[in-house]
């Protein structure tokens, strides 16, 4: 009570001197006020990495940034910056490892290089080399890499987000990540982008982007359209590549990786700059700071409010505990604004003494809840049942992995939304006999939205002992098995109020609106699609028409002239047999040699007399034609 009575009176004396102070020492003041809140917060809410505890503790910059995205409202940005270290812990932001984003790397699909007018530096977002759901969360990481070096090493500076639409078609746009970048750069990078500019966009994408357009506000940077002419006002043509009308030939490359990272700013320079910005060795503010303070005189009020301040960080430093991180062992100091990754150890993770007892009951489920899959069992057989249990606010359920082989065991856990849950571990190695305890979280904002989801494990017999060479181990593996199974609320763990189930709804409706979207934009690119091909059938068969209708025309002319030579032929044969017929006829009849030649005149229609030859005397005989 005495503790809770001092920290009331000390907000009470923040309050008391907040009338005579500047606006620049009241964002003094709300900074102070943050990190109080959240230091305080600590175990209880705040799930953060030893490193964002100590930029927390360090920096005022990154809590400054939320303070203004906000509005300096301090109560929101307070609750954002607790959301923020919630997704960074459950991300892991500090051990995104680049050999799982070089195929990304190696197609150019995100990269940093070159400024824009204002100087600032250029990230470039190839999507037509981006495959699309099945490279989801290797983008999001891609970007929140990028987005992390640069942002961090810079203290906040920010860059130019260029969306290449080059070569683009509908089967690369994808509403889900444009909805991780708009919320990235709202609520975990705040201000970190100036514009989007997004280049030559098919006309067939319009209406998608309206859509995109519908989720930005006013704490989003603008969406600018342009094209190889008006791209030149963002960007200078030395840093354009030749199909966009620029000079620049650099081509992305994993050897250029290096230099295409931020400088990242040396400890000594960065106490020399804090000391510059107003900020002694005692932890006042000076006078002449860096747009905190009010360049006048420090006053006595000015002077106790700064010794109250001072108290709250020591009283805070002092009471801070933090969970230990369940991933990684940090051997760094707490000061360091950032931590290499050190990979997977072999230390076993903290967990509360509540999730125990449902451990002990996935291992010693009956045989009937268990798959057989020759060298490995799984328990449950197709379907998690998240439930709640004391001290965490994550639904959860276990997985148990058990090695019934006679050698090593190595296992992976993927999930269809891996920003929904938490695999704890995701991936380990089991040694003959033994039972790996596998840890599901359902984190609390999802957990009206989790029916649809699944769960894929796969596991083999190995001597592989790295497991970050896991996925080459899977290839080669001979005896290897995946299961699948499905997720649901328990039927006997109560959610939250009528409220909350309304919010969880929305949040599903959102999802079968956004599919619809998606199912509406598919459907336009295939009527467009089949309008084309229509207008082509189309073409063709005019072209065929005229094509058959010549031919016609010149069979007919061909016919005709035919005909007409039939006509003249007949016409010139009956009227030589007309002429054949008019004409007499006569036969010479030869007799013997004693009687003189005789003509018979014959006359139509007189009957022709036919002359036989008999064959044993010489004298003809004359027959009438009957």
């Amino acid at each position: 009570m005495t503790m809770y009575r001092q920290g009331s009176e000390d907000q009470a004396s923040l309050r008391r001197y907040n009338s005579f102070i500047s606006d620049s020492d009241k964002n003094v003041l709300a900074i102070q006020e943050i990190r109080y809140r959240i230091l305080q917060a600590g175990k209880s809410q705040a799930k953060m990495t030893l490193a964002d505890a100590a930029r927390i503790s360090n920096e005022d910059w990154w809590i400054n940034s939320f303070l203004q995205s906000q509005g300096n409202d301090v109560d929101v940005a307070y609750a954002v910056i607790l959301e923020c270290l919630r997704w960074r812990h459950n991300f892991d932001v500090d051990n995104i490892s680049l050999l799982l984003l070089k195929p990304l790397l190696d197609r150019k699909v995100m990269y940093l290089h070159g400024v824009d007018l204002y100087r600032n530096p250029i990230l470039w977002i190839n999507l037509a080399n981006y495959n699309g759901s099945s490279e989801e969360h290797e983008f999001n990481q891609l970007f929140t890499f990028w987005l992390e070096r640069h942002y961090m090493d810079t203290c906040g500076s920010q860059l130019l987000l260029l969306i290449n639409m080059t070569n683009m078609a509908a089967k690369n746009m994808y509403f889900n990540t444009f909805k991780f970048i708009l919320h990235a750069l709202k609520y975990y990078y705040p201000n970190a982008v100036n514009d989007i500019v997004i280049f030559e966009s098919p006309s067939i994408l319009n209406a998608s982007w309206k859509v995109i357009k519908s989720w930005a506000d006013s704490g989003h940077p603008l969406f600018n359209q342009v094209t190889r002419d008006s791209v030149h006002q963002f960007v200078e043509e030395q840093y354009l590549p030749t199909h966009m009308g620029g000079t620049d030939p650099f081509e992305f490359t994993m050897d250029e990786l290096a230099h295409c990272l931020p400088v990242a700013k040396s400890d000594n320079n960065q106490m020399d700059s804090d000391k510059e910005n107003g900020e002694n060795e005692n932890g006042t503010v000076n006078g002449n700071g860096n747009g905190l303070g009010n360049g006048m005189g420090v006053t006595n009020g000015e002077l106790l409010l700064s010794n109250k301040l001072n108290n709250l960080e020591l009283q805070i430093k002092r009471a801070v505990k933090f969970d230990d991180d369940e991933d990684t062992v940090r051997k760094e100091p707490l000061t360091l604004p950032r931590r290499p990754s050190k990979g997977p150890t072999n230390r076993r993770p903290s967990m509360s003494n509540a999730i125990k007892p449902l451990i002990e009951n996935r291992n010693s489920a009956p045989e009937e809840q268990w798959v057989d899959g020759q060298f490995v069992k799984f328990s449950p057989r197709d379907e998690l049942q998240l439930r709640k249990v004391d001290g965490e606010s994550d639904l959860i359920d276990v997985v148990a992995i058990k090695n019934v082989s006679s050698g090593s065991l190595m296992f992976k856990i993927k999930t269809t939304s891996p920003e929904k849950f938490r695999v704890r571990p995701s991936t380990g190695i089991v040694a003959v006999g033994a039972t790996e305890s596998v840890r599901v979280y359902l984190q609390h904002e999802y957990r009206y939205s989790c029916s649809k989801e699944k769960f894929l494990i796969l596991a083999m017999e190995t001597n592989e002992t790295n497991i970050e060479n896991f996925g080459e181990a899977w290839k080669s593996a001979k005896n290897k098995v995946e299961q699948k199974m499905k997720c649901k609320i328990a039927e006997d763990c109560v959610l939250d109020d009528a409220k909350e189930r309304k919010s969880g709804f929305l949040t599903e409706q959102q999802e079968t609106v956004q599919s619809f979207r998606q199912q509406i934009v598919d459907l336009q690119y295939s009527y467009a699609l089949l309008m084309k091909i229509l207008a082509v059938l189309i073409v063709f068969l005019i072209i065929v028409f005229y094509y058959d209708r010549s031919n016609y025309a010149s069979l007919q002319s061909n016919f005709d002239k035919i005909v007409q030579e039939h006509k003249t032929l007949i016409t010139q044969f009956a009227q030589r047999l007309q002429t054949l017929e008019n004409q007499p006829r006569t036969i010479i009849v030869n007799s013997p040699s004693s009687a003189p030649e005789s003509t018979i005149p014959l006359t139509t229609p007189a009957p022709i007399p036919v002359v036989t030859e008999q064959l044993h005397n010489h004298e003809p005989a004359y027959e009438e034609d009957l």
